[in-house]
């Protein structure tokens, strides 16, 4: 009898803690969401936007010329997402670019291309960028801190970081 009411404590204990396990596997990393970067800049706006998950990475750059303009997207990338620890690394699966008629003011469509396109490989070139890339990341609340590692050498140049706010 104490044999048996040992092994329905150890089979209660094995089925809450894999419960508890199988709960916090599927929760959200702290890095998922929707996050937006803003400056402005001699009355130009300028806005970074990414959607992460736990396994993808979306991002559209915008700009605005003061209050005269709806958000124009210039460009976008989208990716597969990992993550170890607190580095989040990013592989590019396609870009985008619009085109602006400045004479007409008229702004195109986004146009994705996929990698290894030589349209890809030019914005690659044109935004001084790999197709993967590292960076450093913390949440606290909701805001979520960046520092790339620019030349790909493991230092993350915290200058260069960024501060996204959770929308």
């Amino acid at each position: 009898m104490k044999r048996m009411n040992l092994l329905k404590k150890f089979t209660l204990i094995a089925l809450v803690a894999l419960s508890f396990y199988s709960c916090n596997k599927d929760e959200d990393p702290s890095y998922a969401g929707t996050w937006v970067y803003t400056e402005t800049e001699d009355g130009v706006s300028y806005r970074d936007k990414m959607v992460l998950t736990s396994g993808s990475f979306e991002n559209i750059g915008a700009m605005k010329l003061g209050d005269l303009t709806d958000w124009i997207d210039l460009y976008g990338m989208k990716g597969k997402l990992s993550a170890s620890g607190n580095i989040i690394t990013i592989t590019l699966t396609s870009v985008g670019t619009t085109d602006i008629d400045f004479e007409t003011g008229e702004v195109s469509d986004m146009n994705w291309y996929n990698s290894g396109t030589d349209e890809f490989n030019d914005f690659l070139v044109e935004m001084e960028t790999e197709a993967t890339m590292k960076v450093e990341f913390t949440v606290s609340g909701n805001s979520l801190t960046i520092v790339p590692d620019i030349d790909g050498d493991g230092d993350y140049d915290s200058e260069e970081s960024m501060i996204y706010t959770r929308q």
